[in-house]
């Protein structure tokens, strides 16, 4: 008998790989599971020979299971069936003294909650959302060397599970990046640059400090900030499956010098492998 225990159910087992594809008959689909799911389901397909085999997921935030496809009444495909829970689900008592979001943001007038509209896919919106993203991470890196601190940097931007719109996403970093290089853009990153200080609690005489550097790096020494621009790499942090001749890195790489990482998915990280700033 076989108990197979998937603690944090919801991280590295779920399925990330897309939608399934059409075979070359157009009367069926092929399953493309990413790695870790594909294996784990590969495991149970194997062991369901024994006399029992029982795999028993735990969450505490179940979503991406009770909503990923294929759902409970689908056939086994080649990979065996799918971890969509199908036999059991049970709620578990929260412990006593236990604290989670529902303390904080249970009352929707609350102060903790603060909404915000998803722009759609390609809209100017998104766009400028995005190069907030990476305006922060200059800011924040800037930051960093003011206080001292050296070393690597890292942003995650995780808006999905799957795929494809990490590929998608890090296309649109990269591409806003490459604008930013220019002269032209100088005064809109500038005005970007100073909101975005305005909206942290710095002490006043740091405040001072970062507007004075990100001014002179935008109207004065424009070939260093093009410089550090120029060292942020954009990352797929996911298992997706890359074209041939694509370059495309999978995984973030801390040895050697510092590195300025924007990390796009990170679905497939874990407590033994974190971001590193």
């Amino acid at each position: 008998r076989v108990l197979i225990i998937d603690d944090e159910a919801d991280h590295a087992s779920v399925d990330t790989g897309g939608e399934k594809e059409e075979d070359n008959s157009g009367e069926g689909h092929i399953d493309n599971p990413s790695e870790t799911n594909r294996k784990l389901r590969q495991i149970i397909a194997r062991l369901r020979n024994s006399k029992a085999c029982w795999y028993l997921g735990y969450t505490a935030t179940p979503f991406a299971n009770l909503l990923s496809l294929p759902g409970m009444g689908d056939a086994a495909d080649q990979y065996g069936p799918s971890l969509h829970p199908r036999d059991m689900l049970q709620v578990l008592s929260k412990p006593e003294g236990h604290l989670d979001n529902e303390q904080f943001f249970l009352n929707a007038e609350s102060a903790n909650i603060l909404p915000a509209e998803v722009s759609a896919e390609g809209s100017v919106e998104e766009r400028r959302e995005f190069r907030d993203v990476i305006c922060r991470h200059i800011l924040t890196h800037e930051l960093k060397k003011l206080r001292g601190i050296e070393g690597h940097h890292t942003t995650l931007i995780h808006t999905s599970i799957n795929v494809e719109n990490h590929r998608r996403e890090a296309i649109l970093v990269r591409s806003i990046i490459e604008d930013m290089k220019h002269p032209i853009e100088m005064d809109h990153t500038l005005s970007a640059m100073e909101r975005l200080v305005r909206e942290y609690s710095l002490p006043p005489e740091e405040n001072g400090k970062i507007l004075e550097r990100i001014r002179q790096l935008l109207t004065h020494d424009h070939q260093e900030f093009v410089e550090i621009i120029e060292q942020i790499e954009a990352v797929e942090v996911n298992s997706r499956k890359r074209e041939e001749g694509e370059e495309s890195e999978k995984n973030l790489d801390y040895e050697g010098p510092n590195r300025s990482y924007i990390a796009v998915g990170g679905t497939r990280l874990s407590s033994f492998k974190q971001f590193k700033n």
